[in-house]
């Protein structure tokens, strides 16, 4: 049986339960041919397998609500309001637009609250370290996962944590795709990269 990997208790520190939660962020939304929107999330987790939210427009009226449930996501887009579909696929890993992503519904309450799933701290693989940053990889059947804890010497706490995840998607022939999440807990600011090259950005209203 392989020796654990020990994990500095620094970088625990940024692991935690992605249920209960809940919280309120300022989202930026791209929109076509430039410019953004801004708006506000809303999210409750009040359980494993449970979570619901809400994406208002800046005068408070909802534009978007979502709530998982059952294995499945029951959304409502309003009129005028465009945000790719979000669904549940195979072993509960979320699907934008039909295409699976690395991320799975549970997991989805940690991204939007910036903290690490700590369920992943069960799969941790290899630890490095050099002057620049701690990097640590996981185990996954479905996906790649690695962690940089960016500016991290050993003692101070990092800039920036960033997980990459790619996994193999069958459109005609395999594919790699990737997704690129990263956060700054000081600046409780975040952004998301989707495989089709779309960003979200947020920042914790709540902090």
């Amino acid at each position: 049986m392989r020796e654990p990997v020990r994990v500095p208790p620094q970088l625990q520190a940024y692991f935690a339960p992605c249920q209960p939660s809940e919280g309120e962020v300022a989202l930026q939304i791209p929109r076509k041919g430039g410019g953004s929107l801004r708006s506000t999330l809303d999210w409750l987790a009040p359980v494993p397998g449970q979570w619901q939210l809400q994406v208002s427009d800046p005068l408070g009226r909802s534009l978007y609500e979502a709530s998982y449930a059952q294995g499945s996501i029951q959304s409502h887009l309003h009129p005028g309001f465009r945000l790719p579909a979000l669904s549940v696929g195979e072993e509960q890993y979320l699907e934008v637009e039909a295409h699976a992503v690395g991320l799975q519904a549970n997991e989805l309450p940690c991204l939007l609250g910036m903290r690490l799933p700590l369920a992943w701290l069960d799969q941790v693989s290899a630890y490095r370290r050099d002057r620049k940053e701690a990097v640590l990889s996981f185990d996954d059947s479905r996906r790649s996962l690695q962690l940089y804890f960016q500016a991290w010497g050993g003692t101070e706490e990092p800039t920036r944590v960033c997980a990459r995840l790619s996994w193999k998607h069958l459109w005609g022939l395999v594919r790699v795709m990737r997704m690129n999440w990263c956060f700054d807990a000081r600046r409780q600011a975040s952004e998301l990269e989707l495989p089709n090259g779309q960003k979200l950005v947020w920042t914790k209203l709540d902090a």
